[in-house]
């Protein structure tokens, strides 16, 4: 099987990452034949560790040919987007990702943000300015989510696909976000510390818009719960973005917690830091695997782009369902006058061991990559959708509109 992972990207970010690591996985377990699609200096050329993994370099003033009989795989994304310098043979089979709960949303350029925090605005703008597109993306969905081109990595991303194209997705195929498990079990460990007198506690993750209200909310509501649970609470963050300037500025307001703030960790010394420094972990994203996989009790965080109220409810990674590594943030997650964290802390001062293992075994079921990799290659088998049909059946077409501003864009970029 020649698989190819589409995705030209010099950022960092979560797509090229995840495809680069399982096509890394897939090649050194000589399961499929994998071929990276990227630009020269994008990220999972810069990265990929392999020697058996062909790159191939995206331009867009050079056509890049993708030959019959292989099979192509996308982050899920409007149909019109799909990376013009392609030249895909009509034969070849394709398999849509949906990474990001927006990838197949229309949003209208400089208002994204508010339409994503807004379904009602979202509502008005796709029944005006955007309607053609809207009800193009709402047919692109349907057609390949009935042919099996179409994969989720959690209920999250089906849930506001389903509600902002306003369609019933049936028995979704789920390939979730994964990371490989360590070698050695024995790296499972009861807590070194005293947790009767002393909590030690790290963020690991950005620190970015749909981050901070969060983990800020977190801190706020930790500093709060000191005097309650009796113990003293040191705390790190690990990351930066471009809200740590303001957290720091915030927690300056926190007198009662230990903080420290630590720009990054190496990912080859990150394991012995959170077996060794760590009792709890805020994350959310990938970041909360790192922990999960070494049996870090962790707690998973969710996305707002606002403040977060008091009645937010938090709960371990084990506690989600449909395989969300961070929801966003609604009324389902909001318990008036709840003591949630409170009890988590409590919890595991009786039962670290337990929480400990139930973390681990969690990440074991969904979130470990060998058994995610099968999925998504049992996903490559399944997908009944070819280039061709979507070239045939007008999807591909950009309009007036799109085409204008995507030129508009590209000489801004070459300027």
């Amino acid at each position: 099987m020649n698989i190819y992972f589409v995705f030209p990207y010099r950022g960092v970010g979560g797509v090229p990452l995840l495809f680069l690591r399982f096509a890394e996985y897939l090649t050194k377990n000589k399961l499929a034949n994998c071929i990276l699609v990227d630009y020269f200096d994008g990220y999972m050329a810069r990265n990929v560790n392999s020697q058996e993994i062909q790159l191939l370099s995206y331009r867009e003033d050079i056509p890049l040919h993708i030959p019959s009989g292989s099979i192509a795989i996308f982050q899920s994304m409007t149909p019109w987007s799909i990376f013009p310098s392609l030249k895909i043979s009509d034969d070849v089979r394709v398999l849509f990702w949906n990474c990001y709960p927006f990838n197949l949303i229309p949003l209208f350029p400089g208002i994204r943000r508010q339409m994503q925090n807004s379904l009602r605005l979202s509502k008005l703008m796709h029944k005006s300015l955007l309607r053609s597109y809207w009800i193009k993306c709402r047919k692109f969905t349907e057609y390949i989510s009935k042919r099996d081109a179409l994969v989720f990595m959690d209920v999250v991303n089906v849930r506001i696909t389903s509600k902002f194209l306003n369609i019933e997705l049936n028995d979704p195929l789920y390939v979730p976000v994964s990371i490989a498990g360590v070698k050695n079990l024995a790296i499972l460990r009861e807590s070194k510390n005293n947790l009767s007198k002393n909590v030690r506690v790290a963020w690991v993750g950005r620190v970015v818009d749909f981050k901070y209200y969060a983990l800020l909310h977190t801190l706020e509501t930790l500093n709060e719960l000191v005097d309650n649970v009796g113990l003293s609470i040191q705390i790190k963050v690990i990351g930066s973005g471009d809200y740590e300037a303001k957290l720091k500025q915030e927690v300056l307001k926190l007198s009662k917690l230990d903080l420290i703030f630590i720009k990054n960790i190496e990912p080859s010394k990150l394991d012995e830091f959170l077996v060794s420094e760590v009792d709890l972990l805020l994350a959310m994203g990938t970041s909360a695997l790192e922990g999960a996989k070494l049996g870090v009790p962790t707690i998973l965080l969710d996305v707002a782009y606002s403040a977060v109220s008091k009645d937010y409810c938090f709960k371990w990674l084990y506690q989600q369902n449909g395989y969300t590594l961070g929801n966003l943030i609604d009324n389902t997650e909001m318990k008036p006058n709840n003591s949630s964290l409170q009890q988590l802390i409590l919890q595991l001062q009786g039962d670290f061991s337990g929480v400990s293992t139930r973390t681990f075994d969690y990440f074991m079921s969904h979130h470990e990559i060998g058994h995610s990799s099968y999925r998504l290659l049992n996903a490559l088998k399944r997908t009944g959708c070819t280039y061709g049909q979507l070239r045939e059946s007008g999807f591909l077409n950009r309009g007036f509109i799109y085409s204008t501003f995507y030129k508009i864009k590209r000489r801004m970029s070459l300027s």
